[in-house]
């Protein structure tokens, strides 16, 4: 990336921090913040650690206001992965609201894990890692929620999985949005030389005559229906 590009990128996680720092501990008005905030934990003993964190961080009035947050725990027995996770947190969601759960903007943050190579994460996990911003200081769930300000806004009723390990970072163009609108999955993801999709998850994109180097890029996905987009970044 070059000088331009990494002027671009700081001026775009700026104006998302201060997005997030006005709803901050506010009252937020519907359709402006996600309607549902999920957190998986990896069993039953951090489920209550995270509930803790999160009352005090509401309490305190360092999280977004007016929105539900819930804790899921992992189901006990053999390791379902984020795959597993996420089926049941769907399914415990839609045991709460039912036919209701088709209404809600929902993020989805996959945090079940005790951080074994991170001793100083390893208590709450990394979604509770305190980062050197924000007053108060930000944790990575902060992060998370101030990296995807602009995306509620912008799409129909779903859901977004991500995760609490990692940060993506994104500028576009000032008359551009990124829109959820679509039916089925959409999917995030950069282009990268091959040495890096060696050891990251890789798209198998439909082949086009020519792409260009831009800030956002709809593509088709080479595998399932012509509705299922992926969004490169």
């Amino acid at each position: 990336m070059d000088e331009q590009g990494r002027a671009k990128l700081q001026n775009a996680t700026r104006e998302k921090l201060k997005k997030f720092s006005h709803v901050r501990g506010k009252d937020v008005r519907t359709g402006e913040f996600w309607d549902i905030v999920v957190v998986t934990a990896a069993d039953e003993d951090q489920k209550d650690a995270y509930e803790r964190q999160i009352s005090e961080k509401l309490r305190k009035k360092e999280l977004p206001l007016g929105t539900t947050y819930h804790v899921f725990a992992d189901p006990p027995g053999p390791k379902i992965g984020n795959g597993g996770s996420t089926l049941h947190a769907l399914q415990r969601l839609k045991e709460k609201y039912g036919q209701r759960l088709c209404g809600f903007k929902i993020i989805l943050i996959h945090a079940g894990g005790y951080s074994q190579r991170l001793p100083n994460a390893s208590a709450l996990g990394k979604i509770f890692t305190a980062l050197p911003l924000g007053d108060p200081v930000y944790q990575m769930l902060e992060l998370k929620l101030a990296m995807y300000i602009d995306f509620p806004v912008h799409m129909k009723p779903g859901v977004l999985v991500t995760c609490a390990d990692d940060i993506e970072l994104y500028s576009i163009k000032d008359t551009e949005s990124i829109t959820f609108d679509r039916m089925g999955f959409t999917a995030l993801g950069h282009p990268s030389p091959i040495s890096i999709g060696t050891t990251h998850g890789v798209f198998v994109l439909e082949p086009v005559a020519e792409s260009k180097v831009c800030d956002m890029e709809y593509r088709h996905w080479a595998l399932g229906p012509p509705q299922n987009t992926q969004k490169i970044l």
